[in-house]
């Protein structure tokens, strides 16, 4: 029977920083990688993990965490259907140590390095007084980010830019209506639209609500190929919708 391993992750790009993924596998590396392959724009970091002992009950044994969890703090579980909770990766981490006490097991707890990101995300910060540090990365992202906040900016020149560590918020008042955060070699562009609230024949954006992100349900990659055409209708859809709202 191969080992199977009560894993905390956490990810930067969560709606809420106490947000956290509590779930069982047996390859914790392998399946961090799954993770942050999805459509989350940041890797999960690996907080922590417990070995558990080898068990005889077929009752999985991340149902019986989440159960516990659900009865130590109730209304915790963020979704009925998935593995995550509002909940600080430290309080995550005294339940698992206390169980490890139960089974005589600390020996198997491992707390991991607040440092242990999935995947390379050097060039990724920013200094408050400039957002274009972001994007010096590559000449590329700058030339995009450049072409793309001119765009915003016709739309309403008076949006308020708000850097971000690891993106841009566009913000009209206090609430966000646009973010932009740079990859590789495009940038994502963040709506702050919820489901079926925004026309799109072309297929340019993409489902996020997987992210847990309640405000913002809706993305597009933005590179040197995206049709202009269609970038400003969206954009234009997204703070028409915010402007009837506010």
């Amino acid at each position: 029977m191969s080992k199977k391993y009560i894993y905390i992750m956490t990810n930067e790009s969560f709606h809420a920083s106490n947000w956290i993924k509590i779930g069982c596998t047996d390859n914790v590396e392998k399946r961090q990688k799954q993770l942050s392959n999805t459509s989350v724009p940041l890797p999960f970091k690996i907080y922590a993990t417990y070995e558990l002992p080898q068990m005889e009950d077929n009752k999985k044994p991340d149902k019986a965490i989440h159960d516990l969890i659900q009865t130590i703090a109730p209304n915790r579980k963020i979704s009925n259907n998935r593995e995550f909770f509002e909940l600080e990766p430290w309080e995550a981490y005294d339940i698992l140590t206390n169980i490890a006490q139960l089974h005589n097991r600390l020996d198997k707890l491992k707390r991991y390095d607040d440092n242990n990101y999935g995947a390379e995300i050097i060039g990724y910060t920013v200094d408050e007084r400039n957002e274009t540090d972001l994007f010096k990365k590559t000449e590329d992202l700058h030339i995009l980010y450049s072409k793309l906040k001119n765009i915003i900016k016709e739309i309403d020149p008076n949006l308020m830019i708000k850097p971000n560590k690891f993106y841009i918020a566009y913000k009209k008042v206090s609430k966000n209506v646009f973010a932009v955060w740079p990859q590789s070699n495009r940038l994502e562009v963040i709506l702050y639209a919820k489901l079926g609230q925004i026309n799109d024949a072309t297929g340019t954006i993409y489902d996020i609500s997987n992210r847990l992100w309640t405000s913002s349900q809706y993305a597009f990659k933005y590179d040197f190929d995206t049709d202009e055409d269609t970038v400003k209708e969206l954009l234009n859809q997204t703070y028409s919708l915010f402007s009837n709202n506010s």
